[in-house]
């Protein structure tokens, strides 16, 4: 504490003055160049394994819909299993794929196609939730070749997307968190398969206000329509190459994705 001897009506006389002269020296702030910053909260997730443990194995991707958030995307990681990230309010789109390590085992894919963001919040994304995609064509002998699942979320005009593209047949899919709005939650499987001669193109689609927990489909050959595809061989190549394949007409706004066996080689 300073001390000091002057009367008090020096004192204030004095550092009137020294408010006055600094008060002509120093501009005044222009409060229009420091926009507000938007309110942010702690989004932290966790993510259990099959056996129900914390597992750094696993892609999480947060992607902002509507709100102050709505141009965010992030993908949180850390190995623990344990991951915290700040983000402004808002409507966001969450999907996270867990795997064991083992490619053979497949993957978890859960997706949170409604995560409101208003304040600090705390997600476990639980691969013990997911339940198998179990999508086969009629033809035993067909070989498994790749899948792809796409969702699609709409929030105040805004779509957002996420997607996996899975090599292997084990696939496991779950929904999290709170329905959306009804109409609001797209979703399409497609699988590919062959057999020596075919190729099948299984494609499903979903409309509601949740993402899929599952999905088991065993379509029957009359489920299924059939394209023969004859390409024209190379002038000059002896032979010509064809096919059949088979798509399910359930996204008739959607164009038949074939696949087509790679021609035998020429006979000498």
């Amino acid at each position: 504490m300073n001390t000091s001897s002057l009367p008090r009506r020096s004192v204030l006389r004095t550092l009137a003055l020294a408010v006055a002269l600094v008060g002509s020296a120093t501009p005044a702030w222009d409060t229009t160049a420091f926009a507000a910053e938007p309110t942010t909260y702690a989004l932290t997730i966790t993510h259990l394994d099959r056996t129900g443990h914390k597992t750094g194995n696993y892609a999480t991707n947060v992607t902002g819909i509507s709100g102050p958030g709505a141009d965010e995307a992030v993908h949180p990681y850390d190995a623990s299993g344990t991951t915290t990230v700040r983000l402004p309010r808002g409507r966001y789109l969450l999907d996270s794929s867990l795997t064991t390590g083992n490619e053979a085992d497949g993957t978890d894919w859960v997706v949170q196609p409604r995560l409101d963001l208003d304040r600090d919040t705390t997600i476990t994304v639980d691969a013990r939730t997911t339940v198998p995609v179990d999508v086969r064509p009629p033809d035993g002998s067909a070989g498994f070749l790749h899948s792809a699942m796409f969702v699609e979320v709409t929030h105040d005009g805004a779509t957002r997307d996420a997607n996996l593209i899975n090599s292997s047949s084990n696939l496991r899919v779950a929904h999290l968190g709170p329905d959306s709005e009804p109409g609001s939650v797209k979703q399409w499987f497609d699988a590919y398969w062959s057999t020596k001669t075919a190729g099948y193109a299984l494609g499903y689609t979903f409309t509601g206000p949740r993402a899929l927990t599952g999905l088991t489909r065993h379509p029957s050959p009359k489920d299924l329509a059939t394209v023969q595809i004859r390409g024209a061989a190379r002038p000059g190549a002896p032979g010509t190459a064809s096919a059949t394949c088979n798509r399910v007409p359930d996204r008739p706004s959607a164009s038949p994705r074939c696949w087509r066996p790679p021609a035998p080689p020429p006979t000498s």
